[in-house]
């Protein structure tokens, strides 16, 4: 008896051209980070986003919303997790070693090393000033610090984020095309509902929708949740 998951042999059936699971569908490559997060704790979450098909591993529910974030960027090229630690010496003089939560490079090369932290304890433990004196002392890790909190993370924004996510990884050029097109002529603003109904693809219209908007070829008009009632206009047109 063959086992559920076999694959049939060309003597099967003469002719047939099989595919495999590989051919289908590639497991994402490992994290860049230089340590593994503990999957044991009691006051955070843990989580792993896909990036660039790699892990990308967050050890808080707000590293995971700043990934989300960073991803949805079109400026953003690389996002590296826990990259390697850097010395230096804190107010008391004693040499202190710190590993950034996230090391990003923008498409113009620029270094980014983000923090992320609850505002709640960025001023308890004095992270602004550790950030300074990492940036005064460490030479050729970033070109710039970054301290993200809560604020920084608006749950609409962080929504957006986690759609433009998700439907990047849906490839669909014909849908994308077919809102292209009509687009191409639009002048001032229209409902995604409206271009959705005008494309006739549903749910898939919508999606092709958002993908535009991530790839920054269609504008959202004001800052809230992606939706069927959102404004939206061509990119050239804004």
């Amino acid at each position: 008896m063959k086992s559920a998951t076999a694959t049939a042999s060309p003597e099967d059936t003469p002719g047939t051209k099989y595919t495999t699971l590989n051919d289908l569908w590639r497991p994402p490559a490992p994290s860049r980070g230089t340590r593994t997060p503990s999957r044991r704790s009691k006051g955070s979450a843990r989580a792993i986003v896909i990036g660039g098909n790699r892990e990308i591993h967050c050890e808080s529910n707000p590293e995971r919303k700043c990934v989300l974030m960073l991803l949805a960027r079109n400026d953003v090229a690389d996002v590296v997790e826990q990259p390697p630690a850097v010395w230096f010496v804190d107010a008391d003089g004693r040499n202190r070693r710190h590993t950034f939560d996230f090391l990003i490079t923008m498409k113009d090369g620029t270094k980014i090393a983000i923090e992320v932290k609850p505002l709640a304890k960025v001023e308890k433990y004095h992270w602004r000033e550790r950030l300074r004196r990492i940036a005064e002392q460490v030479e050729g890790f970033a070109d710039r610090y970054m301290l993200v909190t809560e604020a920084n993370l608006p749950p609409d924004a962080v929504y957006n984020a986690a759609l433009l996510h998700a439907v990047r990884r849906d490839v669909q050029p014909e849908h994308d095309e077919q809102i292209r097109r009509l687009t191409a002529d639009l002048h001032g603003s229209v409902t995604v509902a409206d271009l959705v109904a005008r494309s006739g693809l549903a749910g898939d219209g919508f999606r092709a929708i958002a993908r535009l908007i991530g790839a920054g070829e269609l504008i959202v008009a004001g800052r809230g949740r992606i939706d069927y009632p959102t404004f939206i206009s061509r990119a050239e047109a804004a």
